[in-house]
């Protein structure tokens, strides 16, 4: 769930970067933020699910985490 998060947030937060417009980066700036605090929901509401390209790489994202967690993980619970 973690690193589902730090994807999230660190995917609001560059569209807010590299946004031309200035109201996305008005609605992206404050979703990162939110996202900082684990309310991942605006952030993939509000901004994310919108464009085709974050959402894209937010699925790689927690598809790369979610491996490194499987691989390094000694617990047998996984």
């Amino acid at each position: 769930m973690l690193a589902s998060n730090i994807v999230e947030r660190a995917t609001a937060l560059a569209v807010s970067l590299k946004a031309k417009g200035n109201d996305l980066k008005q609605l992206a700036s404050p979703t990162g933020i939110t996202a900082l605090l684990s309310i991942t929901a605006p952030a993939m509401y509000g901004v994310n699910l919108k464009y085709k390209r974050p959402f894209i790489r937010i699925m790689i994202g927690r598809i790369v985490s979610g491996l490194f967690v499987k691989i390094t993980a000694k617990s047998i619970w996984f």
